[in-house]
């Protein structure tokens, strides 16, 4: 009888073949093989990395191929949608927004035949330029190293996942390391992301290792010095990726620091020195790089005119607009009043529904059912057992708490997006919570939860629907009228 990993192998193998057949239905032979082989890397990578681990399971394995089937299929189909669909080589991509001005940053510094985009962080368009010395300008690259770090994210996810919980509740580490896993992938919003040509793939993963190396800090035992250096090294790359795709985000490297030094000030010391400088030095780096530095952030959380267009300029916001007004231009206590909303908006948004033309590629964005679950649990875990002794994961816990609050302070909770790097780390906490559950702990409390919870949800939903689909009657009748007259 064939084991498991033969299994495995053979449905990987089979995977391949169906990849490159399709391939060169699609493309020209010779971009169908940039395409199958970056594709198959990004699979391989985070594939070997978790099963490389004691606590990697059958169950984990499936899902991570799942989830790589599925991203690797819409990878393809998105490069055919962006090249050959509209007539372009893969070296000219038809791209828009962000994605345009990074490929277009490369392609300046690769051989001058574009201007120079204005551009806050380099650090994506600049890994993309050294990929394309070594292979080649195409945009498969781009893509498949996004898709790569995404699931290395996930993998990394179910490794903090065990490394948190270890101890803290009843369960193996291959089942904690295997939830974290699979609760990781059903993060559709999040996973959409690793398919586009931006840095936010660089962004998950950069704070993945952070939160990794943060909750190696949380160990009352001594065994964390084994892993110290090992650490540094996760630390030094996560604060470097962070330096150079999003500066800004250091800041809440600085907190998570800053929270787990005060915890567990008595074991940790020393190597809560040592990170500190090390981000201290990335931070420095990156702002001297950046477009903006320290009073461009300090710009940002006060607000003003250039917030207030950037973040809330109308549209299908408007409504939202319509209820707080000039939130940009309030002072912080009237902010803080209305932060209560803001963390609410960000949570829900972008809502799991489109109006017209929808596509796979538009919908995984708004296949929300998986945030609203792992959210929903967590949420249940502040409220009802983080205060509790005994029934609590410690300090660590609060880092993606303060990280989420504060993005939606700063921006009012209109941009989801900015938000996904907390996702993935919210996951062990949903966890803990599951964890308990199966060993008899608050299971009437999370039953009445659960009821109110799926109750708010879905008539906020119903409500905003309705709300959202009035305004945009209201205004195609103005624009008709508009015509008319």
């Amino acid at each position: 009888m064939m084991s498991f990993e033969r299994w495995q192998i053979l449905g990987e193998v089979a995977a391949l073949i169906v990849l490159s057949v399709v391939s060169l239905h699609l493309f020209s032979a010779g971009d169908a093989m940039s395409v199958t082989s970056s594709l198959a890397v990004a699979y391989a990578v985070p594939r070997v990395v978790y099963t490389s681990r004691r606590w990697s399971s059958h169950a984990g394995r499936l899902v991570l191929l799942a989830l790589g089937l599925l991203m690797v299929a819409l990878a393809v189909l998105t490069i055919w949608n962006i090249t050959v669909n509209l007539g372009l080589p893969l070296s000219a991509p038809h791209l828009e927004s962000d994605d345009r001005g990074y490929y277009r940053w490369a392609l300046h510094y690769y051989n001058g035949s574009v201007p120079a985009p204005n551009i806050a962080f380099f650090g994506f368009p600049l890994l993309m330029l050294m990929t394309w010395k070594v292979l080649g300008v195409s945009v498969a690259w781009p893509l498949a190293m996004n898709v790569m770090l995404t699931l290395l994210t996930v993998v990394f996810t179910a490794a903090l996942t065990r490394r948190l919980l270890h101890g803290k509740v009843e369960c193996s580490d291959r089942w904690l390391a295997t939830m974290g896993l699979c609760l990781a992938s059903t993060l559709m919003y999040f996973v959409s992301q690793g398919l586009r040509v931006q840095k936010e793939s660089m962004v998950y993963l950069a704070m993945m290792l952070v939160g990794y190396v943060l909750a190696g800090i949380k160990r009352d035992d001594p065994s964390w010095k084994r892993a110290m250096w090992k650490d540094i090294a996760l630390w030094t790359v996560g604060c470097v990726m962070l330096s150079l795709g999003r500066t800004t985000y250091l800041y809440f490297v600085m907190i998570g620091l800053a929270i787990m030094a005060l915890a567990k000030h008595r074991y940790a010391a020393r190597k809560v020195l040592v990170l500190a400088l090390i981000v201290a030095a990335a931070f420095v780096a990156g702002n001297l790089m950046a477009r903006y530095s320290v009073d461009g952030h300090m710009g940002i959380i006060k607000g003003g005119y250039v917030m207030q267009k950037q973040f809330m300029g109308g549209g299908v916001q408007q409504p939202y607009i319509d209820l707080v007004g000039k939130y940009f231009y309030y002072p912080v206590w009237h902010r803080l009043l209305i932060l209560p909303l803001a963390c609410c908006v960000q949570f829900i948004i972008p809502f799991p529904w489109v109006y017209d033309n929808p596509t796979i590629l538009s919908l995984l964005p708004r296949m929300a059912w998986g945030w609203y679950a792992v959210g929903g649990i967590t949420l249940f875990y502040f409220f009802f057992m983080s205060w509790r002794r005994g029934m609590n994961m410690g300090a660590w816990a609060w880092w993606p708490a303060s990280v989420f609050i504060i993005i939606a302070y700063v921006v009012a909770g209109t941009v989801s997006r900015y938000i996904l790097p907390v996702e993935p780390l919210a996951v062990p906490i949903a966890v803990f919570v599951v964890a308990m559950l199966r060993q008899g702990r608050m299971r009437r409390q999370f039953m009445w939860w659960s009821v109110a919870y799926v109750v708010v949800i879905a008539v906020t939903l119903v409500l905003c629907y309705h709300i959202q689909l009035s305004y945009l009657e209201n205004l195609d009748s103005y624009y008709k009228s508009l015509l008319q007259s």
